[in-house]
């Protein structure tokens, strides 16, 4: 069936664009995310695009789930599928964008890199958070969170005395759970159950 695009079909392209990939289940939430059967809608969409050359597809069996692109891309990392997850999981929750950097390298000199960064609007609340992806078993280090709220680099560079949340993405409850005195911490799953406590006051 011959394509002709419509305005939703350009945003989709357009995001694949600027993130270099996306799956359905991204696509679904995104630019679906209110609609009963979002996720037969989007894949049905993104098939069509594929038919008609406007994006490619492959199976993704790290992450067993099929990637739509448009150029040819190396296996997507899981972290950055997670990632992605998370940002598309944002934006079904309703909140407004305003900042999201994969890997950000903007402080103590790139010493902390988080799998991203994020300035977010929902309702009236401005929220920060750095996003750690944590696949090994061992727990993520936080401790440099710590020295980043220490030096006070980002509540001067943003102007803020609010300092991130640190949200884990990680599928292990370990016996000694994520904590500081100083700021925020959160652990989902990577099925992102448990996501709206992301939006709770500490």
């Amino acid at each position: 069936m011959k394509i002709i695009l419509s305005d939703r079909d350009k945003q989709i392209i357009r995001h694949i664009e600027e993130w270099g990939f996306a799956t359905i289940k991204q696509i679904s939430d995104i630019f679906y995310g209110q609609q009963k059967y979002g996720y037969d809608l989007a894949r049905k969409r993104l098939n069509l695009m594929v038919d008609n050359n406007k994006l490619l597809r492959y199976r993704d069996y790290t992450n067993n789930v099929n990637v739509y692109s448009l150029d040819k891309v190396k296996a997507v990392k899981k972290s950055d599928m997670t990632v992605m997850d998370f940002y598309a999981k944002l934006i079904q929750e309703g909140a407004e964008i305003l900042l999201f950097e994969r890997e950000y390298k903007g402080f103590l000199d790139g010493k902390i890199r988080p799998d991203a960064f994020v300035a977010i609007k929902i309702d009236t609340w401005l929220l920060y958070f750095f996003v750690e992806v944590q696949y090994r078993h061992a727990k993520a280090d936080i401790d440099k969170y710590e020295r980043l709220y220490a030096s006070q680099e980002f509540q001067t560079k943003f102007q803020t005395t609010i300092f991130p949340t640190i949200i884990i993405i990680e599928d292990v409850d370990h016996r000694e759970r994520y904590s500081s005195d100083n700021f925020k911490v959160i652990q989902i799953g990577a099925d992102m159950v448990g996501f709206p406590k992301v939006f709770l006051p500490k």
